[in-house]
């Protein structure tokens, strides 16, 4: 039976004055870790999220709870009933004295003080065969992380037994950063201490916000008139015994209208649908709108909530669970500077509502049993996968524009359609800016050596607007474009060394 103890921790005396007051956790403070160690599991892989989802107080503790307590089960597959903190089942610290409690799934207790200084030794935990984890400071150093730079303890661990011989265990070794303003910057899984050597590093936090924040659809579907997204889509069916469909779309946005918490945005879009080589449609400057009401995303897609903070939804009727979580990504995992966030979904187990754990044996497989979508800021949908043995299904944005700025690689129109302009030239992107453009537009290009371009503005349904000659210096040229009426706009520039071609909105 294992013995459930609470941790005997001597305190440790400071002994230097800028070695006091590293309090382990920081009240009211989101903050996001990623592991720094690859395993075979995924989920070793990942970003986890400690926030105060519910605090009480016990005399002069502050209780803290990441997630709903819930019965634990010590094998991630054999419950449900689990709280998905990566730091711990709770944490509790004292409002006086900043000693702070991690708790973890055998009874431990896990104890920091405030207090320490280099040299000295203190228990971090007493294991239930009588072992003894200890942490000395080895060092106290500036180091810079996030977009910080911050005092830190370095604290080496080392198990003993009861004669305070040393014990063989894999933790041994292993380093606790602990940072005067902003607590453990790496630690372990608190929850299995010390049988997780698997260490966590401070990726980001959301207040104060540095690294990271919390990104809601209001904010990842913040178009604005002119931003242009270029993405593909695959599907497959049958375990891949038939060529994947391909779509590519080009879409710019021409309108946006907000009412309450719905965003409808205009839009003007181009269309390739392909199966190998050949085309079975296509078309282009077609007009359309498309609708998110942000509040249904937000749920949808559980945008509301930290990294793998896991929720579980059980249909009775079917007896499998859904396995539905938000994550969020870190560099290199975002595009172009913005924050991702993402969401997966799982259907692979039945439910035993006798002894409320997976039955793994009874794996069912539908058409499409799970899927993953990521999302960043300002840009939509980014990414997306999904499929079982039956199907797949696949979604990448491969390029977006949005003012001056601008990321990826927008479609070749020529090679996606196996074709060559005319005038023998590939026809590529260039940038546009301002866009929209009141009076005068401007335009980059990748010729540094052309003195002159035709330019050709086009209606959205391809009408020819205006041609004209147009200076250009290093790659630069201007051309006005205040007489024209409101709307959606394609220029294309062309010079000895190539055409180019771009939407724009007056």
């Amino acid at each position: 039976m294992k013995k459930s103890l609470f941790l005997i921790c001597a305190a440790l005396l400071s002994v230097f004055a800028n070695a006091q007051d590293y309090r382990a956790y920081v009240p009211m403070r989101d903050a996001l870790f990623h592991s720094n160690s690859t395993n075979n599991w995924w989920f070793y892989e990942s970003t986890h999220g400690l926030t105060e989802d519910s605090v009480w107080y016990n005399g002069s503790r502050r209780v803290i709870a990441s997630y709903p307590e819930a019965t634990i089960a010590t094998n991630w597959f054999d419950c449900l009933a689990f709280d998905t903190a990566w730091i711990g089942l709770r944490v509790e610290q004292d409002t006086v004295s900043y000693e702070t409690w991690y708790f973890n799934t055998l009874g431990d207790t896990i104890k920091f003080y405030p207090n320490s200084g280099v040299g000295q030794t203190a228990m971090l935990c007493r294991l239930s065969n009588g072992h003894i984890v200890r942490g000395t400071v080895s060092a106290v150093v500036q180091m810079s992380f996030l977009t910080v730079t911050d005092s830190v303890k370095i604290i080496n661990l080392q198990t003993e037994d009861a004669n305070a011989t040393p014990v063989v265990l894999p933790i041994n070794g292993k380093q606790v950063h602990l940072a005067k303003q902003h607590g453990v910057i790496r630690g372990y899984a608190w929850r299995d201490f010390p049988s997780d050597t698997l260490s966590y590093s401070l990726s980001g936090m959301s207040n104060p916000s540095i690294g990271a924040h919390n990104i809601t659809a209001a904010q990842i579907f913040d178009f604005n008139v002119g931003d242009q997204f270029d993405w593909y889509e695959g599907t497959n069916s049958n375990a891949m015994q038939f060529p994947t469909m391909y779509y590519y779309y080009s879409r710019v946005i021409t309108s946006k209208t907000v009412s309450g918490d719905t965003i409808t945005y205009g839009y003007t879009q181009d269309y390739v649908q392909k199966i190998g080589t050949t085309i079975l449609n296509q078309t282009w400057g077609q007009t359309g709108t498309v609708q998110y009401i942000t509040t249904s995303y937000d749920t949808m897609f559980r945008f509301y909530e930290r990294p793998f903070e896991l929720s579980v939804v059980l249909d009775s009727s079917q007896f499998f669970y859904v396995n539905e979580y938000a994550t969020m990504p870190y560099a290199p995992n975002v595009v172009n500077g913005r924050q991702l966030k993402g969401f997966y979904s799982e259907l692979p187990y039945f439910w035993d509502s006798n002894s409320q754990c997976f039955i793994g044996a009874t794996v069912s497989f539908g058409p499409c049993d799970g899927y993953e979508s990521v999302f960043g800021e300002g840009i939509g949908k980014v990414y997306g996968t999904g499929g079982s043995a039956t199907c797949f299904s696949i979604f990448n944005l491969v390029y977006f524009s949005k003012g001056n700025e601008t990321w990826g690689t927008p479609h070749n129109w020529s090679i996606i359609l196996g074709e060559q302009e005319l005038s023998g030239n590939e026809v590529s992107p260039m940038q546009l800016y301002p866009n929209p453009a009141e009076n005068t537009l401007n335009a980059n290009i990748p010729d540094q050596n052309a003195k002159k371009a035709t330019c050709r503005i086009y209606s959205i349904s391809g009408q020819l607007i205006s041609e004209s000659q147009v200076d250009v210096s290093a790659g630069q040229l201007q051309m006005p474009v205040n007489e024209l009426e409101s709307g959606m706009y394609t220029l294309s520039v062309e010079t000895d060394g190539g055409l180019w071609t771009g939407r724009f909105a007056r």
